[in-house]
């Protein structure tokens, strides 16, 4: 057959190999990814009286009605850094996503080259000195057969997207810490309080000793006894107001700002935000669904399983087809004549056959990491069954040792009362009077303390319950790659600016700093 009619049908081949997307004549080598099967999931603490089977909002801090606190939410899905960074990993994943895509294109090349020669050219019984010019195009397409660039692109597809389920994880346990150092910071500024009033009537406890004694009515051991118990009170400020800091500098730092340049506001917030209505926690079946972390866990398992194929292709040979059209002669006036026209068609075979032990110690590594991340998304379905189970049971325990603190609150209240209409009668010393008035001072910073670790367990059962992740955060997820695709231009992705309502607060913040992690990275005059 003449080299005129092979010509046509290489190029017709090239062109089916094309039109098919990597010549899928066979079926890509390695496992075909199938996702875990779903996991039965019964929260039996949910059936509390404390819960409400409603599936929890997806802004949920907005439940308690503290508009201060929504703007440092807000505030912080904007200007959190490790919000920024994830937005980061989203655009890096996406490149290498690019990258394996582009492997399914031709790749072309052009050569051109001149120079004097001397050679010796065979029939000929000299050297030779001549002049050579070449000028060519070319291409060449891998068919893919083995499917090493679908598995390629099958595994960066699912690092993007489990990138994009981490983004929505960050933005989730970022709502939560801002939360709940808004809660600590609240708490620990009506600790101190409690803590000032036990003080002061420890305080009073000992003026009335100190008189008691200077006129024989009671001896040294109680006034010693009482100023012990009034040291012993007041050690508790400097821990109380170190906690207060930390929680406050923790809280600047989830907004983006200097630990020295807290919110004036929650340095000056006298009790934690709480709810009082039953928490809408779901069924244990949406909380699988809904957590990324679970997702992500999942993505990577699909990526890993995808790297078996790219390995296992090693086995088989790269085969490409190749082209190239060009012009060669002495000068310039014949190179590019009719009979200085060159071509070549046809297969390239790569194949490192000697080197298979290579190929298969790789394909041993990446099942090896496969069955990694398949024991690592076991654990964090048991992990996050086991978080939810502990913060919901947790949170129902503290609500009834809240009920009883404040029955003993308001028991004390009514003792000292009590004991002051006896001191107005006559009936009991001044000294009951303070007594009664100590206990309840106790009682009230016991109740304090107890109202602060259920703010902070209401925030533990949302962050379990991957609270803060819905149909806003995804979106902000895809902005985010939006945003990273559009920093060349310096165009803002659509809706990156923009808001959802009530609805979609997650998701338009969550998207401003994707765009500006996108901007941070753009020439000065690209902003």
């Amino acid at each position: 057959m003449s080299a005129a009619r092979l010509v046509p049908r290489y190029a017709a081949l090239a062109a089916a190999c094309a039109l098919a997307s990597g010549c899928s004549l066979l079926h890509p080598v390695g496992p075909d990814y199938h996702a875990p099967a779903a996991t039965s999931a019964t929260l039996d603490a949910a059936r509390d009286k404390a819960f409400s089977p409603q599936s929890p909002p997806g802004p949920w801090w907005q439940l308690y009605g503290d508009p201060v606190l929504d703007g440092y939410v807000a505030e912080a899905l904007r200007e959190n850094r490790d919000l920024r960074a994830a937005a980061t990993r989203i655009e890096a994943t996406q490149s290498i996503l690019d990258q394996a895509k582009a492997a399914q294109l031709p790749q072309t090349n052009v050569d051109l080259n001149g120079g004097r020669q001397r050679n010796w050219i065979y029939g000929s019984p000299v050297l030779l000195v001549f002049n050579a010019i070449n000028a060519s195009i070319g291409a060449s397409y891998e068919l893919d057969l083995f499917g090493r660039v679908r598995r390629s692109i099958e595994s960066a597809s699912a690092s993007v997207e489990e990138q994009q389920f981490a983004f929505a994880a960050t933005q989730i346990r970022v709502a939560a810490s801002t939360v709940g150092y808004y809660v600590g910071a609240c708490q620990a500024n009506a600790a101190i309080a409690a803590a000032k009033r036990t003080v002061q009537v420890d305080q009073d406890m000992l003026d009335a000793t100190q008189r008691l004694a200077r006129h024989g009515a009671t001896s040294e051991l109680d006034v010693t006894r009482t100023q012990a118990l009034l040291e012993s009170n007041r050690a508790q400020l400097p821990a109380l107001e170190a906690q207060r800091t930390a929680a406050l500098y923790a809280l600047a730092v989830m907004l983006g700002r200097q630990p020295d340049k807290y919110p004036p506001e929650a340095a000056q917030c006298q009790a934690p935000p709480t709810l009082a209505q039953p928490l809408p926690v779901g069924d244990g079946l949406a909380l699988l669904r809904r957590r990324p972390d679970i997702a992500q866990a999942e993505r990577a398992l699909a990526t890993a399983t995808a790297n078996i194929g790219v390995a296992t292709a090693d086995l088989y040979p790269d085969i490409s087809l190749g082209a190239s059209f060009g012009f060669s002669g002495s000068n310039l006036s014949n190179t590019f004549s009719t009979t200085g026209r060159t071509w070549t068609l046809g297969p390239v075979i790569n194949w490192t056959f000697p080197n298979v032990a290579v190929a298969k110690a790789k394909i041993r590594a990446a099942g090896a990491s496969a069955d990694l991340a398949k024991t690592q998304y076991d654990n964090t379905v048991l992990n996050a069954l086991k978080e939810t189970g502990t913060a919901l049971d947790s949170y129902a325990r503290q609500l009834d040792r809240h009920a009883q603190l404040r029955q003993a609150r308001d028991l004390s209240r009514k003792a000292f009362d009590q004991a002051t209409q006896l001191h107005r009668h006559g009936a009991v010393p001044y000294l009951d009077v303070l007594t009664a008035l100590k206990s309840l001072a106790q009682a009230e910073q016991q109740f304090v303390n107890a109202s602060g670790e259920v703010a902070a367990d209401q925030v533990a059962v949302f962050y379990a319950l991957g609270g803060g992740w819905d149909g806003a955060a995804q979106r902000a997820a895809d902005l985010a790659k939006a945003a990273a695709e559009s920093r060349h231009d310096g165009a803002p992705a659509d809706g990156a600016d923009g808001a959802d309502g009530a609805d979609g607060a997650a998701g338009s913040d969550s998207a401003g700093t994707a765009s500006a992690a996108a901007r941070a990275r753009q020439p000065p005059e690209a902003h």
